[in-house]
């Protein structure tokens, strides 16, 4: 008999109840998770999984208050990240009003971003070996 595939909405409410479950275990309120893409397609009952069908989960998850961190930002493709949009919503939101000046400048490109490094540099001293290794 060939396996029932759970569709994308199932499979965001599947994963929904297995945090409710590690929750109750753990004792303590969960608000944000990473999954990889082998749970996903072991919650999905599916031997592959399609870009679609994660994008569909996506959907489905933020439908029920949960936003995917973008992907591009994780240290593995192979994980997807979530958190309760409720707690992303209480945090502040950051305008560009105070860089303007900064970013505007009317110089050379190669000045302007010579400038953006000095300060950046002056203010996050800590990260510049961090900063010069990306760039390797």
């Amino acid at each position: 008999m060939t396996p029932n595939l759970i569709s994308a909405q199932h499979t965001a409410k599947a994963i929904l109840i297995n945090l409710s479950i590690y929750s109750e275990v753990k004792g303590k309120e969960i608000s944000r998770f990473r999954i990889s893409r082998d749970s996903l397609k072991r919650a999905s009952n599916r031997k592959a999984l399609r870009e679609s069908f994660v994008t569909d989960v996506i959907d489905h998850l933020a439908q029920l208050n949960w936003s995917c961190v973008d992907r591009g930002t994780m240290a593995s493709n192979n994980e997807l990240a979530f958190i309760q949009t409720p707690k992303i919503e209480a945090w502040p939101r950051l305008g560009v009003s105070r860089v303007l000046k900064l970013v505007r400048m009317k110089r050379p490109l190669d000045e302007v971003e010579c400038a953006i490094d000095e300060d950046y540099e002056d203010r996050y001293p800590e990260q510049e070996d961090d900063v010069l290794a990306l760039e390797d």
